[in-house]
């Protein structure tokens, strides 16, 4: 079973906040560690929509319902109701 952590903070026009703590993302997402490198997070996406993240280097992911992106510094996810900048 992957290992849940506490989600990291997500910067959205300018406001630093925890969208998981104010509900904004509750249900929708968790953060996952790698089983074979456990320092690599990333967050998947448990919603039945999928997102879309654009990560460094300007790479466009679509993320379905059950995968799981890469929390790279830089990265932005679309989560459909809501937009994301990992810091």
């Amino acid at each position: 079973m992957p290992n849940r952590q506490p989600c990291p903070n997500y910067s959205r026009d300018g406001e630093k906040k925890n969208l998981f703590q104010k509900g904004h993302l509750a249900g929708t997402a968790t953060v996952l560690t790698d089983p074979q490198y456990p320092s690599v997070l990333g967050l998947q996406n448990l919603s039945t929509n999928p997102w879309i993240a654009v990560l460094p280097g300007s790479e466009v992911r679509e993320v379905p319902m059950g995968k799981s992106v890469k929390l790279a510094s830089g990265s932005r996810i679309d989560f459909g109701t809501s937009q994301g900048e990992v810091q």
